[in-house]
């Protein structure tokens, strides 16, 4: 009840007085968030490429973070790039026999290796 009688009396105390100094009050109030609502709108409409740096530092710290939390409570949903991705090789000659052979060759390589070909 008392901020509320309180918030009263400072409307009533502002009502009586002339319209530039209320301007004044307002802005000496509110200063400093209207220098850093002033600051953003800078970064923003004149240098996007600070804006942009910030919104990608945030963006990787909070993918770090999502990263950590997997590898240590969920570690079998992380897949690593594998050696044939990293490559981007696509054969130019690959007949049916050949993709066969070199399937089978994949398939008895991935039950020999602990965690198959993405570590």
């Amino acid at each position: 009840m008392k901020l509320v009688i309180k918030d009263l009396q400072e409307r009533q105390r502002y009502q009586t007085l002339p319209f530039a100094t209320k301007f004044k009050y307002f802005f000496t109030l509110k200063k400093r968030r209207f220098f850093y609502m002033f600051l953003m709108y800078m970064f923003y409409k004149y240098y996007e490429r600070v804006w942009n740096w910030m919104k990608n530092k945030r963006i990787r710290t909070i993918n770090k973070y999502k990263r950590r939390w997997l590898s240590r409570y969920n570690p079998e949903a992380i897949t690593y790039q594998t050696a044939i991705d990293a490559a981007y090789y696509l054969p130019s000659k690959l007949n049916a026999g050949d993709a066969d052979r070199l399937g089978q060759e994949f398939i008895r390589v991935e039950r020999q290796l602990k965690y198959g070909f993405s570590r």
